[in-house]
């Protein structure tokens, strides 16, 4: 097998992606909202249209922080749990 030369392709002879997936980290489901609607937002929008098929889709999932200092629900203290210490 020879060497890869991928690289060395022109950039018309590459595979065109079908789609691009961002991640991005926010404080607030509002500070999103806030540069979503923003210039900075609109700026990127117009420099970055001719590169997509179609308007860009958004998924927005929220964390879910657990707490592990906290009593289990229900305000039980875990005695006689599975695993549990008991008295």
């Amino acid at each position: 097998m020879g060497p890869d030369t991928s690289a060395a392709r022109p950039c018309a002879a590459r595979p065109i992606p079908r789609f691009s997936v961002v991640i991005s980290t926010w404080e607030g489901l509002a500070d999103w909202q806030r540069w979503a609607r923003g210039p900075d937002r609109a700026e990127l929008g117009r420099r970055i249209a001719h590169l997509a098929a179609g308007p860009p889709q958004g998924l927005i999932l929220e964390s879910m922080a657990v707490d592990r200092a906290a009593p289990p629900a229900g305000g039980g203290t875990g005695e006689g749990c599975e695993g549990s210490k008991a008295a």
